[in-house]
């Protein structure tokens, strides 16, 4: 047996099996049953979101995501309408993620614009397009005329100030099963869903320890609460009608820490001549992973966006 593994006695077949130590539960190899490691997840975990999409209900989503692409070739789209896609594998797992509330504390400086509008008049020389034969002829000599257009002005001034808000149940995943991108396309989940932590409640699924160091999700918690802090601060607090952010020091203090068991489906799926893993979001149905894309349909829209602004150019008399 290795370091990284221990040993379970399945209740219901015997077998004695060896479970990963990053795993708080799993099914036996020999009889397909349950294995919870009760003392590690009761040590670990506060809370749990359970699960609202069926597997079959999962599959559907896929498809339907898989589908709905215009850029997959037609031949994977055909086969997820049809309902013949089959996954190679599909897992549920139950996540671990740290859920912060957050007190975001900040000092900005922005440069505010307040839009105002002045008229501008100008002559210009009156012009006229005649036909000569088979070319067209301008005629200048007309005399001018007089126009006038609204013009947009942009005055700028300095603002400095203090920031503070409040995040409560902010989730970052504490999984390295999981890459950052991925994590972060099944957000949200349903915090206030989560029931107190059972560990009856992880039977028939697999449910991850957490595997990322604390320092590290604490790190990436605070960086994307940050960024929050910052969108929250430039769409509903800085005044004007425009505005430049140019500094933007925050401190944020977390606190209230829960970790939570989220749930996913993970599925892996042969399409074309690659195995693509999706995943998918076991309470809303959100659904992401890279999809191969048609060389054809590429090759048609590059086309029709040339046409276009050819169209565009000559309607403008950018060509002649």
């Amino acid at each position: 047996m290795t370091a990284e593994a221990r040993a379970a006695e399945c209740t219901s077949c015997g077998a004695v099996v060896e479970t990963a130590a990053d795993l708080a539960s799993t099914r036996c190899a020999y009889c397909g049953s349950a294995l919870v490691a009760a003392e590690r997840a009761l040590s670990a975990f506060d809370g749990l979101i359970p699960f609202r999409l069926s597997k079959p209900a999962a599959l559907e989503r896929l498809r339907a995501y898989i589908g709905d692409s215009w850029w997959t070739p037609r031949e994977i789209t055909r086969l997820a309408a049809s309902g013949r896609l089959r996954p190679d594998r599909i897992r549920g797992v139950l996540v671990p993620h740290y859920a912060f509330d957050a007190t975001v504390r900040g000092d900005y400086a922005a440069r505010i614009g307040v839009h105002w509008k002045r008229k501008e008049t100008r002559e210009t020389p009156r012009k006229r397009t005649t036909h000569a034969g088979f070319d067209d002829v301008r005629v200048d000599g007309l005399g001018s005329e007089t126009q006038t257009r609204t013009v947009q002005e942009t005055e700028w001034f300095d603002l400095r100030g203090s920031f503070g808000t409040q995040i409560d149940q902010h989730l970052s995943c504490a999984s390295r099963g999981l890459a950052d991108a991925e994590a972060a396309s099944l957000l949200p989940f349903d915090v206030g869903a989560a029931v107190p932590f059972d560990s009856r409640l992880m039977a028939g699924w697999h449910a991850e320890l957490p595997s990322s160091p604390r320092r590290e999700v604490d790190h990436k918690a605070r960086t994307t609460i940050a960024k929050l802090a910052r969108r929250e601060l430039e769409r509903s607090l800085l005044p004007g009608d425009t505005h430049r952010l140019r500094t933007f020091e925050t401190d944020i203090e977390l606190h209230g820490v829960r970790l939570l068991l989220a749930p996913v489906w993970i599925i892996r799926v042969r399409l074309g001549n690659r195995t693509s893993r999706f995943v998918i979001n076991g309470q809303t149905g959100a659904c992401s992973g890279a999809l191969p894309v048609s060389r054809v349909r590429v090759a048609a829209a590059i086309v029709l966006g040339a046409l276009v602004l050819l169209g565009l150019l000559w309607l403008s008399g950018g060509l002649s």
